[in-house]
């Protein structure tokens, strides 16, 4: 009988540990819902030692829970290496950067976002935006997935881009 209630004992304690969890996804699914803002996300990402060299081109915050620790994107231009093809996710507490198209040669611009591009947040991560190639004017369709995988802590950007036909 004793070793039956140390079992009952440990499917307890695992069930309880596992309502924990899903007690904060919703919560912070709320949290989300309830008020963070566009501003809340620039200040976030105005924390950063660098923001004097970033000028903020796009805001958009996640409205789905696939990717519980995303709040928002945001697309910002780097004064300093002359480069607007870069993203920023904004996290619980933690912003990750990305150029996810960079000049080709140093001190040449090589790409841009492409007039009219919209960053647009798909679900589950994703987002989408367009770039121009300066020189050539050709337009690329690109879409980044963000993800994380709670159980290694990490933190993976997946970059697709399409040559745009039209």
């Amino acid at each position: 009988m004793n070793v039956f209630k140390k079992i009952m004992c440990l499917i307890l304690i695992i069930f309880s540990l596992a309502g924990c969890s899903s007690t904060n996804t919703i919560n912070e699914l709320e949290a989300i819902k309830l008020g963070y803002t566009k501003d809340d996300a620039i200040a976030e990402f105005k924390r950063d030692d660098n923001f004097k060299n970033y000028e903020i081109i796009q805001c958009v915050l996640k409205d789905d829970n696939k990717v519980p620790i995303l709040k928002a994107v945001i697309s910002f231009y780097d004064k300093e290496k002359d480069n607007s093809c870069n993203l920023a996710f904004i996290c619980e507490g933690s912003v990750h950067k990305m150029s996810f198209a960079v000049n080709e040669v140093d001190g040449i611009k090589t790409f841009e976002i492409a007039d009219g591009s919209q960053l647009t947040y798909i679900g589950n991560g994703e987002v989408t935006t367009s770039i121009r190639n300066v020189k050539t004017n050709q337009n690329f369709d690109y879409r980044i997935i963000f993800s994380y995988n709670k159980s290694t802590s990490s933190i993976n950007m997946a970059v697709s881009s399409q040559k745009r036909t039209k």
